[in-house]
């Protein structure tokens, strides 16, 4: 079976991720895979291709639109063949409802991997993708897959056909994502930060979606009753050069935040802190929280998506927006014994393994392929 996947970007982001880890899961199942990117070229398409997956760019700007798009994917799919159509993210699954009817109608599979759909907090482009795929969701996909209970209600509730519609959670690599003691004290080294120094971290890009003021905010407060803590920051524009996140800063003792940027060893990362944090106010179901559960990190999230879930009694869940509230679940969790932290982190992986693996995602997405895959195969006999 060839399944073909179109993405809207293989650039950093917790879905290229999804997208990598599933198919690194599944390649020795005798597939043949295919990826289809959009727009952005990160490590994801990289890595792909190291697996020996082919992987095509389209290299769209994203948020314009651009009719050869639809010509490119359309040539491609031709020439492809695939047996089944798996798309991920909105634009990515319009442009595969709209190619479908030019290449021959493989079966299609569409992947929401959001969680709201609100003006003023989602993108305009964002919004009237959404729109015209709820209006296409009765004819054009066969299945429509969802992260999260929570997107898969916003979306049904949005107009989708909520009768194609399937959940299947994010899953996470605890071969790769663990408790790493050696990992711990090194990146602690690289980052000037000792042993004893509680340490509290944000993985995510910058943006109002992800609470990046949020966060900042709320650790501002802590460092008032903590000034012994240090606050990590890594993703897509944290970096000194974004002037918005240099304002924010400017007004705290911005000395005790550490901006890492992008980071490709966020095992090790996540392996150093003492309390990982999601402020989030739209997420659907957060990789960063199940990455940092998995190596052992209790956690602080706002209470956005499916994030309450995923935590369990592995973390303390707070209201969105509140950055108080956030301040007080870290100091709440930082004044328990170090013994009480550990035993949280291990609830923690221990949920994570019997919850969300990776292995366990990837054999929910292969039965859907071959379930559509089969049908169409079926029907054309």
């Amino acid at each position: 079976m060839h399944v073909c996947h179109l993405i809207t970007g293989l650039g950093p982001g917790g879905t290229p991720v999804m997208l990598r880890n599933v198919l690194a899961s599944l390649r020795t199942r005798g597939l043949t895979f295919s990826v289809i990117n959009m727009t952005h070229i990160g490590p994801a398409a990289e890595q792909l291709e190291w697996m020996g997956i082919e992987v095509h760019h389209l290299r769209l700007s994203p948020g314009v639109p651009d009719p050869r798009g639809l010509w490119r994917v359309t040539k491609l799919l031709r020439a492809l063949k695939p047996d089944v159509l798996q798309t991920w993210l909105y634009h990515a699954d319009l442009l595969g409802a709209l190619a479908g009817p030019l290449c021959g109608r493989p079966p299609l599979i569409w992947n929401l991997r959001h969680a709201t759909l609100q003006p003023g907090v989602d993108s305009r482009s964002t919004l009237l993708a959404a729109r015209a795929c709820a209006r296409l969701s009765r004819s054009a996909p066969r299945l429509i897959l969802a992260n999260s209970r929570t997107g898969l209600q916003t979306h049904v509730d949005a107009g989708y056909d909520g009768a194609r519609m399937r959940l299947i959670p994010n899953g996470f690599d605890t071969t790769r994502f663990r408790p790493d003691p050696l990992a711990r004290a090194e990146i602690r080294g690289e980052l000037g930060v000792g042993e004893q120094t509680p340490l509290i971290g944000l993985a995510a890009r910058y943006s109002r979606l992800k609470g990046s003021d949020i966060f900042i905010r709320a650790m501002q407060r802590l460092s008032q009753s903590r000034p012994d803590a240090r606050f990590v920051m890594c993703g897509d524009n944290i970096h000194s050069d974004n002037a918005p996140l240099r304002a924010a800063l400017r007004e705290s003792a911005s000395d005790r935040f550490l901006l890492l940027g992008e980071r490709t060893d966020m095992p090790r990362v996540q392996a150093a802190l003492d309390i990982a944090v999601s402020a989030s106010v739209s997420e659907a179901f957060s990789n960063s929280l199940g990455e940092a559960l998995a190596c052992g990190v209790p956690v602080v999230t706002t209470d956005a998506g499916d994030s309450a879930d995923l935590v369990g009694e592995a973390g303390f869940v707070v209201p969105i927006n509140d950055a108080d509230a956030l301040a007080d679940a870290c100091f709440d969790l930082l004044q328990r014994p170090a013994e009480h932290r550990r035993r949280l982190g291990e609830r923690g992986r221990q949920r994570i393994e019997r919850l969300y693996s990776i292995d366990a995602a990837a054999e929910q997405y292969l039965s859907v392929w071959r379930e559509v895959g089969g049908a169409a195969a079926r029907a054309a006999a």
